[in-house]
């Protein structure tokens, strides 16, 4: 940030701040985020993912609209994005797990002029549960948020969140690749 640069908003994540080449958006954080995409498998071996619905309060023209998304969360300062995924599967659906119980789908960026550095989970919840609302932050995205089950079809149709459509096709790749369900079975995507 130069001497001339004015900040035009500050969150407890992101500014906003207007430059001599426009408009920036920079990371109070890290600049690390996590997203985790959490399934359970039933009796019958279909595969059902735990999606969230949030606010859709910064895109569109109705505030009141939800959308389909996945568990994300920031990578605090001196944090791990293995602590970040247990720190916020905890917060936003009330599931208590070890870093250990997630498997990793890898590492993405938004794009090449972004700074941001996604690290993708996927998580068993089969045997754990999970609450409806979740433990929340404190923050109002996440007071109005709540967790629901969806299966493959549903959420490819439905859902708008690039990271929650990404995790589930790399998910998807992993059952076929490793044979990931503790059965040995294929799962019913």
């Amino acid at each position: 940030m130069n001497e001339n640069d004015e900040v035009l908003f500050k969150g407890d994540y992101i500014s906003v701040i207007k430059s001599g080449n426009g408009y920036e958006r920079a990371h109070d954080r890290t600049g690390e985020v996590i997203a985790i995409l959490p399934f359970v498998v039933g009796q019958d071996g279909e595969v059902l993912f735990l999606t969230r619905w949030e606010p859709r309060s910064a895109w569109g023209d109705n505030p009141q609209e939800e959308f389909m998304s996945s568990i994300t969360g920031g990578v605090e300062e001196g944090e791990t994005a293995l602590g970040a995924a247990v720190r916020e599967i905890h917060e936003e659906a009330g599931i208590e797990c070890e870093a250990s119980d997630f498997l990793s789908l890898g590492e993405i960026f938004g794009a090449k002029c972004l700074d941001t550095h996604y690290f993708l989970f996927a998580i068993d919840i089969t045997e754990c549960g999970f609450l409806e609302n979740g433990i929340t932050d404190g923050s109002t995205g996440e007071a109005l948020a709540h967790n629901e089950l969806a299966d493959y079809e549903t959420l490819i149709d439905d859902a708008a969140d690039t990271l929650l459509l990404t995790m589930v096709l790399k998910f998807k790749l992993e059952c076929e690749r490793r044979e990931l369900l503790s059965d040995g079975t294929d799962a019913d995507l």
